[in-house]
């Protein structure tokens, strides 16, 4: 899928909470592209990122540090709030590894570094 694909998902998720906000839509949709940072490997040539896209951002831990961090953010919110929001960021980050999966040609590895693929088309 292609970056603003990811965005408009990760804006639809947070926009489905019932107390939806801006601050809620724009975490969602960071965490949704948030994967995709390792397409800057792209700067040093199209062998690095093919030996790098799909590795280091679409990792498990990456997606709990997002889900953490929005928690963390919300800390003024009342506690259901709270983690409303981290669970939306988790789901947004998990719709980007999910949508890669199932349609893009690269393998996804969810535990990098260690190399097994989610998926290998």
């Amino acid at each position: 899928m292609h970056f603003q694909s990811h965005a408009a998902l990760g804006w639809l998720i947070g926009n489905a909470a019932p107390a939806s906000d801006r601050r809620l839509r724009a975490w969602c949709t960071a965490a949704a592209v948030l994967p995709d940072v390792e397409g800057l490997a792209y700067l040093a040539g199209p062998g690095a990122f093919s030996a790098w896209h799909h590795t280091f951002g679409h990792n498990a831990c990456v997606g709990a540090a997002a889900a953490a961090l929005a928690v963390w953010h919300h800390r003024d919110r009342p506690w259901a709030r709270r983690v409303l929001a981290g669970a939306l960021v988790a789901t947004a980050f998990l719709s980007h590894l999910v949508t890669d999966t199932l349609l893009s040609e690269y393998a996804v590895y969810p535990l990098w570094p260690v190399k097994t693929p989610l998926w290998q088309p």
